[in-house]
């Protein structure tokens, strides 16, 4: 099994910092970039928030209406984005959806 990375970038995106992520409803991705936003979306109901370690995986079992956006504001990969980009730093992860 191949060794748990975490992204830099997601398609423009730097997530470098980002702290985790919520998934909600199979498809919604809100990432984390302050204790503040772990903690709005844990008074929400968000119950687990996932390491960045795992966004790739998550975004492929994702369902068609996916999308990966900030928790406050600012969309990162919009819904219906015809590929996506993880970038590692050392290796790039270009995924086609369609």
């Amino acid at each position: 099994m191949a060794k748990a990375r975490k992204p830099i970038r997601i398609g423009r995106t730097c997530v470098k910092d980002a702290l985790g992520f919520f998934w909600h409803d199979n498809h919604k991705i809100y990432v984390a970039a302050t204790p503040e936003d772990i903690d709005e979306f844990k008074s929400r109901g968000f119950r687990e928030i996932y390491m960045m370690e795992e966004i790739e995986r998550v975004f492929r079992e994702s369902g068609a209406l996916r999308f990966i956006s900030w928790c406050k504001i600012g969309s990162i990969v919009r819904q219906g984005a015809r590929h996506v980009t993880f970038d590692y730093g050392d290796d790039k992860v270009v995924l086609h959806i369609g």
